[in-house]
């Protein structure tokens, strides 16, 4: 079993096994202890690596903060360095200009949502499927039957339904005329 799932480890596809056999994956942890030694590794590192992760979003989250907080006016990271007076205020500005427009936005969406769409699921509806659906069985199953005219009696096929080859196109057309 333990050879099964590092074949997967070689070929790079291990992640996507395991996540699309979870069950399985899980039963075979809790019966191989050489597995579980050998995938420990990476269980104890994938902690390690979230909280890097969770530390690069936060600390990019701190900057973009500081930086938008600057723009109107306001010093969180204690450099002093902020905006002027009227440079803050127009950001202010088209802030508030720009929430207008969302709030705008989102009452077109609520609108747009309360529009009906698709179909009502009735009887009536049911039964046009199911008669279409016979319909079309029917038609399928008669055209099954009919003898095919595709074929001239020399078995080569007919010049109606012959495709031209390149030689036989007419050129393409370059240019407006």
């Amino acid at each position: 079993m333990d050879a099964v799932w590092q074949s997967f480890e070689a070929d790079g596809t291990l992640a996507t096994v395991i996540t699309n056999q979870r069950a399985l994956w899980t039963r075979s942890l809790q019966e191989s202890q050489r597995l579980r030694d050998r995938y420990s590794a990476y269980r104890a590192a994938f902690g390690t690596d979230i909280m890097r992760a969770a530390g690069i979003y936060l600390d990019e989250n701190r900057k973009l903060t500081q930086q938008k907080a600057k723009e109107v006016g306001v010093d969180l990271g204690g450099e002093g360095e902020v905006a002027s007076p009227e440079m803050a205020q127009a950001r202010l500005d088209e802030v508030r200009k720009a929430a207008v427009v969302v709030s705008q936005l989102d009452g077109l969406l609520a609108e747009l949502r309360r529009i009906p769409v698709g179909y009502r699921n009735t009887v009536e509806l049911q039964q046009k499927l199911v008669d279409n659906a016979t319909t079309d069985a029917r038609r399928s199953a008669r055209s099954r039957t009919r003898p095919r005219r595709s074929c001239a009696p020399t078995g080569r096929p007919s010049s109606s339904t012959r495709t031209p080859g390149p030689a036989s196109r007419p050129p393409a057309r370059t240019g407006w005329r």
